[in-house]
């Protein structure tokens, strides 16, 4: 076991620190980054009109670097035409004609944002005054692929929503969340965050982006994630930010009804097929698949909602089978390593990583 452990924790495996000095472009880089906000909205939402002005009061205050506000309308917010021409040019309303899903949505984002680090954020967010710079400060450090900011929900202050435990059991995946506490810095977390996530547009853009195959939105967080960790980039957790979440936002409600929950099913099982190379655990997995399936197709399962997710499935298998082979070529670390790691509590995670 302590050779699984490490391949992960050697730290031959990661670039020395920079002792030389560094050039002016190094320094902007380093310690006045410039940055892009995507703020991706709901549909019929008022939320833009409270949060969007106090957001870019916040960015106000940063005068090192660039910065822009690009508000995503998924051909469903009018209220977004309020904003048009306010705020000059830190702000542009990009507009979908036909509604997508958000790794889409997100992904046309990335693509126009003019800085190399991009902020996502989802309308409902309310930021602190100061939130932004722990952030750059937190993802210059170690060229993090991402970083998470303390997120909390309006209505119970004491709850944060941005540490998860990831678990493989049974032949799929768990996400556990976990309450922050006094963890040994720099607290390490399995996924990004569609809610208020800091991302390097060239790395997220290297792995193409959110994977348009999990639209509208389900484990997209923790794919994204996930492929970075298994090329060796890293994502953490920063508790000195401070952003507030709404405890239910209309997005994310319109898709809990039943007739979307095939979604989450096909979705679970799109994450497994492509990202677990590991024998062992892709065996388990198999083996589930198998029974599952064979239950439906016999008929001592009428689960309509495990059928239909299967049939999706099956009309992917081909694109699966070949994301698949890309990650097992391209990834540095394994599964089995991985799932250790995040299946630990964040107090372990340093002595393992």
């Amino acid at each position: 076991m302590d050779e699984v452990f490490e391949t992960v924790k050697n730290e031959a495996d990661y670039p020395e620190r920079k002792t030389t000095p560094f050039s002016d472009d190094e320094v902007k880089e380093l310690f006045s980054p410039d940055f892009s906000v995507l703020v991706h909205c709901s549909s019929g939402s008022k939320n833009p009109e409270k949060n969007i002005p106090v957001l870019i009061s916040s960015l106000e205050e940063y005068k090192e670097g660039n910065w822009e506000v690009i508000l995503l309308d998924n051909a469903n917010s009018e209220n977004l035409k309020n904003f048009e021409g306010r705020f000059g040019k830190n702000l542009r309303v990009i507009r979908k004609e036909n509604r997508v899903g958000l790794c889409t949505l997100l992904n046309d984002g990335f693509s126009a944002c003019r800085y190399p680090l991009v902020l996502v954020l989802e309308d409902d967010v309310e930021v602190t005054p100061g939130f932004i710079r722990p952030l750059l400060a937190a993802i210059s450090e170690d060229e993090y692929f991402a970083v998470i900011p303390q997120i909390r929900l309006k209505t119970k202050k004491d709850m944060v929503y941005s540490l998860n435990l990831l678990h493989f059991r049974n032949g799929g995946i768990e996400v556990q969340e976990i309450p922050d506490g006094k963890f040994p810095d720099p607290v390490y977390v399995p996924n990004v965050s569609l809610t208020a996530c800091l991302i390097r547009k060239d790395f997220a853009l290297a792995l193409g982006g959110f994977d348009p195959l999990l639209d509208p939105f389900f484990f997209a967080d923790v794919d994204l994630g996930y492929r970075a960790w298994k090329r060796d980039q890293r994502i953490i957790y920063t508790r000195e930010s401070i952003v507030y979440h709404s405890d239910e936002d209309p997005y994310t409600e319109s898709f809990k009804g039943e007739e979307h929950l095939w979604m989450r099913f096909r979705n679970h099982h799109v994450f497994v097929e492509k990202n677990i190379t590991d024998g062992n655990m892709y065996s388990q997995y198999s083996s589930k698949m198998f029974k599952t399936s064979a239950a439906i197709k016999l008929g001592f399962n009428k689960d309509p909602i495990i059928k239909k997710g299967l049939e999706s499935i099956d009309k992917i298998k081909k694109e699966l089978s070949e994301k698949r082979k890309i990650e097992k070529k391209q990834a540095s670390i394994g599964d089995t390593e991985l799932f250790m790691l995040f299946s630990s509590h964040p107090d372990n995670r340093l002595s393992i990583a």
